[in-house]
């Protein structure tokens, strides 16, 4: 143990690490898309070890890769790349080739792993099988070359978090015939986890990609101390059965305090601009305890118990049935959605005097027109790999009847979104109007607006460094709210549990869109300050190393976040302006299939119920920014959070 410390200290202070591939400027998909392809050298540069010793020397070697190249590499367009076989040449044989994650790349056939570390992680990891890979693609042997079709199979596959990059390249075959060699490399998928405290301890285990099936199981388990409770959790995601795009997901969790989540869910989302049906089935029963606002404005702890049924079902038309690039990626789609909530525990009449938490039922219908399409860039989220950012716009109107504390009332929204890149940078933004209407007039309505931009990729000169500016606006406006704490707006990061049209219930099993439901939480704060509108404005430098240890990069960032709220009656803390200030690394490994995490120290000028000048630890997360899809889902109300 002390020998690793002392090899990973000598690491840090004195050795050079892998400088990353420059890639071009982003270009899009599909007769306008296109990647990026890795230079294929097979030269490596030689580190300079003047004044250091021979140990030190072996060390670097031994822990990092350096490779030769700031010069851009050639861009590959699927149009050009297919071009004279568009449409006219059928696809002989589909021929896979499945990478481990160390040493190897999917666009440079002469590199391999060299470092005992890279053959030892890969002699230990279980490679995916052809059946994880061959269920994502869209074309088959015997079909007509089809760019569109190559280009988006390519994308669902990186996609799936256990693979982490994806090469799609023809090959010469028989005249009139051409061979589809689909080259995937794949992520480390097991993680362990754990936490240890005097009083407390848990422990769990995540697989992304469980037997190289590319199923995903978690399991966990946990214990106080004091009084020797325990908790225990467990999910298992089958996605994608037999090539159907419907993800099955089971999932069981008992809390320290005996609270309970089960439900069982399966679901098909419009996962390419080329699916023509979706749909889903969300069963669950749930029993918590989450903090309300009491009478005298004490926070009190209460418990809640519900069953909760959710259905929907979306058709796609396509607008244009003979197109190129994104003419063909553009869709009318019709939506029609149920769900139904039964409270098995009410709460007391002094927190809850509106009866804001009581049994519902919800019919809702949309119809709307959306057309996307992607572009490759990189290092947005992750390093020296593929992102697909989307690009595109979305239109919608959506209408229904709630049936709630014996009244029916009418519903009623739309939404615009857009977004794509121009000359300075990334620009996204959407719109959402959305309200009751009962007795003649409008009821908790909600207007939102939200935007998204990061800047380009600039070289911040000699040494590899590279940095981009991201900036997030959101404004959230409450009209003619209920007269309850509980239909109120607050700042907290895990905001106070407000029914079931929230981020948390209207995409349960993909959590990769909390970014897109979540309304403008300040990060580490905790206070019961409430009000009907909230302004929030997010800004983040994000600075990209050139450095590299073991796979993990420690990419320093500055990140602020000013918001204010206002509201009349039943609101708390408002028409203050409320402040973050953090610094830190953002910590990745693009091998593993894990979140990245941080390293943070926060400063908050005065957090209510907290204090005056607070500094809190890894505070900040970094899902806080997102990519905004333009991808039609299942009707929803405006989301008041």
């Amino acid at each position: 143990m002390h020998k690793t410390l002392l090899i990973l200290l000598f690491g840090f202070l004195f050795c050079f690490g892998r400088q990353p591939n420059v890639y071009g400027q982003q270009t899009v998909f599909a007769d306008s898309i296109s990647t990026q392809q890795d230079t294929i050298t097979g030269k490596k540069e030689k580190g300079t070890y003047s004044g250091r010793s021979k140990v030190v020397s072996r060390v670097h070697k031994w822990l990092f890769r350096k490779e030769k190249g700031k010069k851009a590499p050639p861009k590959i367009k699927y149009a050009e790349l297919y071009g004279d076989l568009q449409d006219k040449v059928t696809i002989d044989h589909v021929i896979i080739e499945s990478k481990d994650p160390f040493g190897y790349s999917v666009f440079d056939t002469l590199r391999k792993p060299k470092s005992l570390l890279e053959k030892a992680g890969n002699a230990v990891h279980v490679k995916s099988k052809n059946m994880a890979i061959k269920k994502y693609f869209l074309f088959k042997e015997g079909d007509l070359v089809d760019t569109l079709l190559i280009q988006e199979t390519a994308r669902l596959l990186r996609q799936q978090k256990y693979i982490r990059d994806v090469n799609i390249v023809p090959e010469h075959s028989i005249e009139g015939t051409v061979n589809l060699v689909v080259k995937v490399l794949d992520s480390w998928s097991i993680l362990p986890r754990g936490s240890f405290s005097s009083s407390r301890f848990s422990v769990g285990l995540r697989d992304r990609n469980f037997f190289g099936l590319g199923h995903e199981a978690h399991v966990n388990y946990s214990k106080r101390i004091e009084d020797g409770s325990t908790g225990f959790g467990s999910k298992y995601i089958v996605p994608n059965i037999a090539n159907t795009f419907i993800d099955v997901t089971g999932n069981y969790q008992s809390d320290l305090d005996h609270f309970q989540d089960k439900y069982i869910s399966m679901n098909r989302e419009f996962y390419s601009p080329l699916t023509r049906w979706a749909g889903g089935v969300f069963v669950q029963e749930r029993s918590l305890e989450r903090p309300f606002i009491g009478w005298n404005w004490e926070i009190e702890d209460h418990q809640l118990k519900f069953d909760y049924q959710d259905y929907w079902l979306g058709r796609a038309f396509p607008i244009i049935k003979a197109g190129e690039g994104r003419a063909r990626q553009t869709n009318l789609v019709v939506a029609a959605r149920t769900f139904f909530v039964n409270y098995k525990a009410a709460l007391p009449q002094e927190i809850d005097n509106t009866r804001f938490f009581s049994d519902e039922q919800f019919y809702l219908a949309s119809v709307g027109v959306n057309s996307r399409e992607y572009v490759a860039d990189h290092h947005i989220f992750r390093d020296g790999v593929t992102e697909d950012v989307p690009v595109g716009d979305l239109y919608s109107f959506t209408a229904g009847v709630q049936r709630k504390n014996e009244r029916s009332r009418f519903y009623m929204g739309v939404q615009a979104s857009k977004g794509g890149y121009v000359d300075w940078g990334f620009v996204s933004g959407t719109v959402e109007v959305g309200s009751f209407f009962g007795s003649s007039r409008v009821e908790q309505g909600v207007i939102s607006l939200k935007a998204n931009y990061f800047s380009d990729l600039y070289d911040m000169g000699s040494g590899g460094w590279q940095i981009r500016q991201f900036i997030k606006p959101q404004i959230v406006i409450g009209i003619n709210r209920e007269k309850s704490f509980n239909d109120r707006l607050g700042l907290n990061e895990r905001p106070y549990f407000r029914g079931v049209n929230n981020y948390e219930y209207l995409d349960y099993t993909s959590r990769y869109k909390y970014g897109d439901y979540q309304n403008g939480n300040m990060q580490g704060f905790e206070s019961p300050v409430i009000g009907t509108r909230k302004y929030v404005l997010d800004l983040q430098t994000q600075f990209y190393s050139p450095w590299e240890l073991l796979g993990f990069r420690l990419n320093p960032f500055l990140s602020t976040s000013l918001s204010i709220l206002t509201g009349g009656d039943k609101s708390y803390g408002s028409n203050r302006l409320y402040s973050s200030f953090s610094l830190g690394f953002i910590i990745r490994n693009d091998y593993f299939v894990f979140d990245s995490f941080q390293l943070s120290l926060s400063y908050y000028p005065s957090i209510p119920g907290e204090g005056n000048s607070i500094f809190k630890g890894n505070s900040f997360r970094n899902d806080n920014f997102g990519f905004l899809d333009f991808k039609s889902d299942k009707p929803r109300p405006v989301i008041y959070e």
